[in-house]
């Protein structure tokens, strides 16, 4: 069977991309339907109630219908995404401090805030027998789209810009990626940035205006640059995908994990509604730390155990947790149908670098960099297996490449 999983990340710059024009030849249970392009509703996938699933079934039943599913989609030719990106936001703050023989000399802080709800719908079909450049071809919309980004450094620099659109549609065959803009504004908005970036080089935005103006609103990138493999050809699908565990050995990694540190159950319930599976995965802060405190107590049985205090005062604020959940539904045919994230957590990272120069009087000059990271990822999407025939536009052809090239690429 062809397969599909694995390589969803060879198209993730369309993953990004709601409700595509697609033609449903068959439904994931094999009964027949009308071939016709469909509209966003048609391709929507119903949703149970999570409410329904108020029969517990243990962690093992859960596993196996879970890798069920994995199996399923492994073995997949054929898949449809729709995406809520309800609420995603990522404010993360920089800070750079310099010591010279430990007093300290320089620190600077740089914040930045990114935000980004959007609607999205994907259609990808895949060739197993084609090489990973060659094997897919999606149709992708995103829509109702606002993302905001802003940035101050301590010294009160900053540079703040808003892109927002209601449709862009993009198309993938092999290498080629194909976006139409047409009645986005996305051009005026691109042009209104520039000057935050150029240092107030007008000609320079000049130079981009007249590029736009030329390119049109339908371009095609060739992606067979981002290959940078020379010595050997790229591989199979079928032979990366052979390459993968199986359904048996990933139930065996999960147990290996729960016998290692059986804190883990923890954060798995399993519930079903007579028909499907919800998996929950779902950690508070305490739960967290109370894992990574008997990880750290079993490294070295010669000191004192840690508690959940100990373990938040090592962490300090670098790390957080206001929400984690994920639920994932399964369907009664083994395939997941339905995925939804209530993520609100902070995630840090510290490092220090030194350096002594000197012979007889030796300096030493330490820089210590923190990030942290506060992060929302409020998110549902809807999957849907059936066999689908992607309808593609008729002037592909007319897209014009880029970056251009050549002015015969240029349209009249």
């Amino acid at each position: 069977m062809k397969k599909i999983l694995p390589l969803i990340g060879s198209i993730a710059l369309l993953f990004t991309l709601d409700a595509c024009k697609v033609t449903t030849s068959s439904s994931s249970s094999g009964s027949e339907m009308d071939s016709s392009t469909t509209s966003n509703d048609d391709i929507s996938t119903s949703v149970p109630d999570i409410n329904d699933f108020s029969q517990d079934i243990t962690l093992e039943d859960g596993l196996k219908v879970f890798a069920l599913a994995y199996e399923n989609t492994l073995n997949a030719e054929s898949l449809k995404i729709n995406a809520d990106l309800t609420d995603v936001k990522i404010d993360k703050t920089t800070t750079s401090q310099t010591f010279v023989d430990g007093e300290l000399e320089s620190s600077s802080t740089l914040n930045s805030k990114i935000s980004l709800t959007s609607d999205i719908g994907l259609a990808i079909n895949m060739d197993a027998t084609k090489t990973v450049d060659q094997a897919f071809k999606a149709v992708a919309n995103i829509s109702n789209t606002d993302f905001n980004f802003a940035a101050k450094a301590d010294d009160n620099n900053s540079v703040a810009f808003e892109i927002n659109f209601d449709s862009i549609d993009a198309y993938l065959q092999g290498t080629d990626l194909y976006l139409d803009v047409t009645g986005s504004d996305i051009y005026d908005q691109v042009l209104e940035i520039i000057p935050l970036f150029s240092h107030g080089d007008e000609n320079q935005v000049e130079q981009i205006a007249s590029m736009l103006e030329q390119m049109g609103e339908k371009i095609v990138f060739d992606l067979s640059s981002l290959n940078n493999s020379t010595s050997s050809p790229l591989p199979v699908v079928s032979d990366v995908i052979a390459s993968l565990p199986t359904s048996e050995e990933l139930i065996q990694s999960f147990n290996d994990a729960f016998t290692t540190s059986p804190l883990l159950k923890e954060f798995f319930t399993c519930k079903s509604n007579g028909e499907d599976t919800l998996i929950n995965i779902n950690i508070t802060e305490d739960e967290y730390c109370e894992f990574l405190a008997s990880i750290l107590s079993s490294s070295d049985p010669s000191v004192p155990p840690y508690t959940v205090e100990d373990v938040k005062e090592i962490m300090g604020d670098l790390f957080g947790v206001n929400n984690f959940n994920f639920d994932i539904i399964i369907n009664e045919s083994g395939y997941v149908s339905y995925l939804a994230t209530d993520v609100d957590m902070r995630v840090g990272l510290s490092s220090t670098s030194s350096s002594s120069s000197g012979d007889e009087n030796v300096v030493t000059t330490s820089i210590t960099d923190t990030t942290t990271a506060d992060i929302i990822f409020n998110t549902s999407f809807t999957f849907d297996f059936a066999a689908i025939e992607l309808a593609f536009p008729s002037d592909l052809e007319s897209f014009v490449p880029f970056p251009l090239t050549d002015s015969s690429q240029l349209q009249n």
